[in-house]
C-alpha cells in the first residue's frame, strides 16, 4: 500500500524530506527537501505516488519529464539535478528508504508562487507589466519550440513567479511540470486535459476517445492557444472560458464562444486591447494550423503592442 504522504526526516539518497510543497494526487508529489550533510543545499523532490497497474505508464510520464528536462537548459525552465550513485551521474534514482521504492528526481527548489495565486494582483497591474510578462512567458515557449518539443499543459498553476507581482520590478516566470510535454523523437502525445487551457481538439479527443483525433493534435498549437487562454486572464483577473461547470467549460470552448477585452475593460487603453484582442482571435482560432507560431505572436507584440 503507498502511503498517502511521506512524513518528515525521512532519508531520499542525499535528501531529507522536510514537508510536501504539492498536494497528494495524480502520478507523483513534490517535497522540499535538505542535503543530508549541509542544511543551505534546498531542492524539490519530484516522486512518483502511483502503483499497481498505473504505476509503468505513471513511470513513462515522469522518464519523459527527466528527459524533457535534461534537454532544456533556460533560465525560464525549472532545472534539474543530476546525482551521483554508485559512482555514476544519474538523473533518476530509486527510493530505498521508502517501503514501495518509488522512481525520484531532483529539482532547483523555487521560492515564490504560481501565477494563479496572483491573477487579481496581476489584473491590476498596468497593461505594460502584463504584456511584459506575458512576452517573458512566450520567449520560453519559443525556446521550447525551437528545440521541437511544447508542454502541452501549459497554465496558471505551472508558470512559477520568483517574486510577488511589483509595478517597478520586472516579472520573472519560470515554467514547471514537463510531465505531459513533447520530445522531438516520440511520437505519442499525451493529453493532460486541464479544461480551461485546453482547445477544442484536446477535448474532443478526450472525450470521445478517439485515436484518429490524438493523431491529429499538432502540440506546438495546444501550447498557443493555451497561451492565448493565458494572456486573457492576465488582463482580465478572470478565464477565458469563465463557466462554473465542466460542461458550461468544453461548450464554450468547443463553440469558441469568447468575450474580448475590449468589452472587458473598456477604460484601459482601447487601442492596445484591440490589437491584443486581434492577436488572441488569431491564438484562439478553432482550426490549429491556422494558429500562429511563437516567433509570429513575438514579432507581433514586438511590432504593434508599444513599451
Amino acid at each position: 500500500m503507498i502511503p498517502s504522504t511521506i512524513p518528515p526526516k525521512t532519508r531520499i539518497g542525499d535528501y531529507v524530506i522536510d514537508r510536501p510543497l504539492s498536494e497528494i494526487g495524480g502520478m507523483s508529489q513534490l517535497f522540499l527537501a535538505t542535503h543530508y550533510t549541509d542544511p543551505y543545499i534546498k531542492v524539490a523532490l519530484k516522486i512518483q505516488r502511483a502503483g499497481g497497474e498505473k504505476s509503468a505508464a505513471f513511470a513513462d510520464l515522469m522518464d519523459r519529464e527527466i528527459e524533457l528536462l535534461q534537454k532544456l537548459r533556460h533560465p525560464g525552465i525549472v532545472r534539474i539535478y543530476p546525482q551521483e550513485i554508485d559512482g555514476r551521474l544519474v538523473y533518476r534514482a530509486k527510493a530505498h528508504g521508502l517501503p514501495y521504492q518509488p522512481w525520484y528526481f531532483v529539482m532547483e527548489y523555487l521560492t515564490g508562487r504560481t501565477i494563479d495565486t496572483y491573477i487579481n494582483q496581476i489584473a491590476n497591474m498596468p497593461l505594460p507589466w502584463i504584456i511584459e510578462l506575458f512576452y517573458q512567458i512566450l520567449i520560453i515557449v519559443d525556446y521550447l519550440h525551437r528545440n521541437r518539443c511544447a508542454h502541452c499543459d501549459l497554465k496558471p498553476q505551472n508558470i512559477f513567479l520568483t517574486h510577488a507581482p511589483k509595478q517597478d520590478h520586472p516579472p520573472q516566470p519560470i515554467l514547471i511540470d514537463f510531465g505531459t510535454g513533447t520530445l522531438p523523437d516520440k511520437a505519442a502525445v499525451h493529453l493532460a486535459g486541464s479544461l480551461r487551457y485546453s482547445p477544442a481538439e484536446v477535448l474532443l479527443a478526450l472525450q470521445r476517445q478517439d485515436p484518429t483525433l490524438r493523431q491529429q493534435i499538432i502540440p506546438p498549437k495546444v501550447d498557443i492557444w493555451a497561451l492565448g487562454a493565458i494572456l486573457f486572464e492576465l488582463i482580465a483577473g478572470r478565464p477565458l472560458a469563465n463557466a462554473s461547470l465542466r460542461n458550461g467549460i468544453t461548450t464554450t470552448i468547443i463553440r469558441g464562444e469568447f468575450d474580448q477585452l475590449t468589452q472587458i475593460k473598456p477604460h484601459t487603453d482601447p487601442q492596445i486591447l484591440l490589437k491584443l484582442d486581434k492577436i488572441l482571435a488569431q491564438m484562439l482560432k478553432p482550426n490549429p494550423t491556422q494558429r500562429p507560431s511563437t516567433a509570429m505572436l513575438i514579432r507581433a507584440i514586438e511590432e504593434k503592442i508599444p513599451p
